[in-house]
């Protein structure tokens, strides 16, 4: 439950929209879940004497030991991260129909670690590799009826770099599965369970190449048990709103190496990596995996470094490590979180990409300037780069250099 507290710049408290004072806030804090609230802290311009108004209110939630997110918004329509940073807060949207994405009663009274072992042992021995196995908000294990493998269908499986089609891999599916348990017991249609679950023929690809999936709807009661011995976890985006709030420590806790968590964004269909972050939510997105994303992080490591930091790409050579190109702790904290494994990285793509960042009247020159914002600490500034392609007969060469 979100508890909202306001400091007006009139020294006014409001507790939830209504006046309060800091005995009553003291109270009222005190019957709050330490486990399931969350504090939402909004305070407007204040003097010198709201400023001392607010920190007893910051100390009365850390008395408690609640969770507190700050807001510059009178609406608590955003939140504030470790960065200084303003961002939109989410907010559960309300079903518009039946297929919208919600989270169902489910039966607690099942022995969830026998029902999700039996859900593995499934996904194992499904026939011909073409299982899907969805586990019911009443317990019960069903393997989904997938078509047949059809010739060509090998070329058509996605290919995600966190999921290796040569590996197989155990795959948890946090998705939404409410209504697909309406056919007592019964394997759903696939045409019904599709427009539940939008990325459905992407799991059933992962199950051609070989990989061992199952599907649950991540209820609090069932999340451990349900994500239990899985290396990778697939969730739907719009389940994120409907779990408990600290799903991504849950997940780190139980899951075995490597541990990747990737979130399906109904927006984008894509699979966007999420990674254990210090923010209120417990987590955020992380860099993906690939060239274009590593010459994005590699500007920003040399642009935070300052002037004079260099780098150098070589086609045919690993892409230099960016853990290398700074000494500053923070730097090597983020860097540890980005997923790059640059022995399977292309040199030749990442020059390429950087070399296309010429004007057109830069195409016929092996030097050019490149221009970049830098955002950090919730400022930004302009970063310029000098960039120097040399090539012969059997390797390109690109020199970058932060002026």
């Amino acid at each position: 439950m979100e508890i909202k507290i306001g400091l007006l710049a009139s020294g006014a408290i409001l507790f939830d929209g209504k006046p309060a004072d800091l005995a009553e806030l003291d109270s009222r804090l005190s019957q709050a879940n330490r486990s399931q609230d969350q504090v939402l802290y909004y305070k407007e311009d204040l003097g010198p004497d709201g400023s001392q108004q607010s920190m007893e209110i910051v100390k009365l939630v850390v008395k408690h030991k609640l969770a507190i997110s700050l807001s510059t918004k009178a609406d608590f329509s955003d939140y504030v991260d470790q960065f200084g940073q303003s961002h939109p807060r989410l907010e559960a949207p309300a079903p518009k129909d039946r297929y919208a994405p919600f989270m169902p009663d489910v039966d607690e009274r099942s022995n969830v670690q026998e029902v999700f072992a039996k859900a593995r042992i499934a996904a194992s021995k499904a026939p011909d590799g073409r299982g899907i196995v969805l586990v019911g908000p009443d317990r019960a294990v069903m393997v989904l009826p997938v078509p047949p493998r059809s010739p060509g269908m090998d070329a058509q499986a996605p290919r995600v770099p966190d999921i290796p089609s040569d590996q197989p891999r155990n795959i948890a599916v946090i998705a939404n599965t409410g209504i697909l348990a309406a056919a007592q017991g019964k394997p759903p249609d696939l045409q019904e369970a599709a427009k539940v679950i939008p990325f459905l023929g992407m799991l059933i690809a992962f199950g051609y190449a070989g990989h061992r999936v199952w599907i649950f709807e991540g209820h609090a009661s069932a999340l451990a048990a349900g994500l239990e011995h899985a290396e990778i976890l697939l969730l739907d985006s719009g389940m994120l709103l409907l779990l408990q709030n600290d799903w991504m420590s849950v997940a780190q806790r139980v899951m075995d190496p490597p541990r990747r968590v990737l979130i399906h964004s109904r927006e984008h269909y894509g699979l966007m990596p999420a990674i254990p972050a210090p923010t209120p939510q417990g987590w955020t997105y992380s860099e993906p995996d690939g060239e274009a994303s590593y010459v994005n992080c590699l500007l920003t490591t040399l642009a935070k470094s300052g002037a004079g930091a260099a780098a150098k790409l070589v086609t045919a050579a690993p892409l230099p490590d960016l853990t290398g190109l700074t000494q500053d702790a923070a730097e090597l904290e983020w860097i540890a979180t980005l997923p790059f494994r640059y022995d399977q990285l292309d040199a030749g793509k990442a020059i390429e990409m950087l070399a296309n960042r010429r004007s057109v009247w830069q195409k016929l020159k092996n030097e050019w300037l490149v221009k970049t914002v830098l955002i950090a600490e919730g400022k930004q500034r302009t970063c310029q780069f000098s960039l120097r392609l040399d090539a012969d007969k059997t390797k390109r060469v690109l020199s970058i250099r932060v002026l």
